[in-house]
């Protein structure tokens, strides 16, 4: 349901506005604005996969998109206030964090555009948006875009269904059958690889 959402907001992208905005500058240039609006755009991963794709329908390079993409979910506003509250270190977390995933995005950006990863997406990303005539009556656009974000959503959820359960999975399996001292143990304070694992053991959950 939130693809579908994501898709009716992503048919109205205007192609030449989001072109102008991140690939009218620099490579670099489009690699930071495209992390800021990553950070300022509340969304998810599931959010974030739809716009990723409007952007490269609208023509914007494949490293900048691929900043935009991992940093959306990756730093999170809400993240940041609860740091925040962490005592007086708070503040110096918060700038790490957000330092780090502004540095991550860019990097990942530029890797992705030096290695030519485009090459490697597999998803089947339609570089058009139908048009719908000026002359069209309100429920007629209505139908045309509803149409148009349901035949996206649906395409873009076959295309990672796979990927969608495999991770639901192996979550599943994490929250139900690992006990909670399990997690308790490997991620104390007196562990040296307990942020690492940390990091892992919440990528599927």
């Amino acid at each position: 349901m939130l693809i579908f959402i994501i898709s009716l907001f992503r048919s109205q992208l205007s192609p030449e506005r989001v072109r102008n905005y991140l690939s009218g500058k620099s490579r670099w240039s489009g690699y930071f604005l495209a992390v800021f609006l990553g950070v300022i755009t509340p969304f998810c991963s599931c959010s974030s996969i739809p716009l990723f794709m409007g952007f490269l329908t609208a023509g914007v390079p494949f490293g900048v998109s691929a900043a935009f993409l991992i940093s959306s979910p990756l730093i999170s506003e809400i993240a940041a206030i609860m740091l925040l509250g962490m005592g007086s270190y708070g503040v110096y977390i918060v700038f790490i964090y957000i330092i780090s995933g502004v540095l991550i995005s860019v990097l990942a950006g530029y890797l992705a555009d030096r290695f030519q990863m485009e090459k490697y997406l597999k998803l089947d990303i339609p570089r058009t948006v139908p048009a719908v005539c000026a002359c069209s009556s309100m429920k007629e656009k209505a139908i045309s875009l509803i149409k148009y974000a349901h035949e996206f959503s649906w395409e873009l959820v076959k295309s990672l269904y796979l990927y969608i359960l495999l991770g639901l999975a192996v979550g599943a399996y994490m929250h139900g059958y690992i006990p909670q001292e399990f997690f308790v143990k490997h991620m104390g304070a007196d562990n040296i690889w307990a942020v690492p694992f940390a990091a892992v053991a919440g990528i599927p959950i």
